[in-house]
């Protein structure tokens, strides 16, 4: 998942440093698939990255948060890149891109390679108002490694935590990170 991204990051970098280059506008068209592979690429390994992060039960919910988080860097770009563009030209904004880009994917490789792991607690239950309401709780330890499913998504204790109250408990192994979910859900 980690190396998906990672090339859709590189692609993108590729992609719109050549556009920089070129000075016949027709050759646009000969970097112009690397999109495909960049949106391809970058898809995917959210899609799967949301699923595998998110509490049992609330897998669409993730999906929905992280369309609303990328529609939103698309407005920030579209506002931010307008701004760098008009003042200061197409080569410095797509090479500026291009830059983030290829900053945040090395910050993303090296986190993933020499991190010291993810560990997360979520707990969704009723708020103080009666509506719902989501806790996170990090901790910086690497993870707890408690889960009898290291590979995988492993779900244990299902019904546990008295009358009127479900808790469903994960563990998801995604590579060099490890995040554990305990989602409790109080009833009533």
């Amino acid at each position: 998942m980690q190396g998906l991204l990672i090339l859709a990051g590189v692609c993108y970098a590729t992609r719109v440093t050549a556009y920089t280059l070129f000075q016949d506008p027709w050759l646009v068209l000969t970097v112009e698939p690397l999109h495909g592979i960049t949106f391809a690429f970058k898809q995917i390994a959210a899609v799967h990255y949301c699923a595998a992060i998110a509490p049992p039960g609330f897998e669409t919910s993730a999906q929905g948060f992280k369309d609303v988080v990328v529609q939103l860097g698309v407005i920030t770009g579209t506002f931010g890149g307008g701004a760098v563009m008009q003042r200061f030209g197409s080569v410095v904004m797509f090479r500026c891109a291009a830059g983030m880009v290829a900053v945040a994917m090395t910050c993303f490789a090296l986190a993933n390679k020499f991190g010291p792991g993810l560990s997360c607690e979520v707990k969704i239950g009723k708020g103080a108002g009666g509506g719902m309401e989501m806790q996170r709780v990090g901790s910086e330890d690497g993870g707890h490694g408690d889960s009898s499913e290291d590979a995988g998504v492993g779900r244990t204790g299902s019904g546990t935590g008295g009358p009127g109250h479900g808790k469903a408990e994960a563990c998801v192994d995604v590579g060099p990170a490890k995040v554990e979910v305990d989602a409790s859900l109080a009833k009533g």
